[in-house]
């Protein structure tokens, strides 16, 4: 499993979780204490995104799960 932690003040209300292809793998709504647990399937390269309730991209990070 990998812990993604998110600051109080990004409003982040969800995540999506997408492979080097751009395909969504994972979608995540965010709790109130800003903390979401992954778990990913398979060794590679993902990207994470913290979508707020417009659907704007607050924030994206890269995940190396090896």
């Amino acid at each position: 499993n990998v812990t993604v932690d998110f600051p109080n003040d990004m409003d982040a209300s969800q995540i999506t979780v997408t492979n080097v292809l751009g395909e969504v793998v994972q979608t995540h709504v965010v709790p109130d204490h800003n903390r979401v647990e992954l778990t990913i399937l398979d060794a590679g390269i993902y990207f994470v995104n913290a979508i707020n309730n417009a659907g704007e991209t607050l924030d994206t990070e890269k995940l190396v799960i090896e």
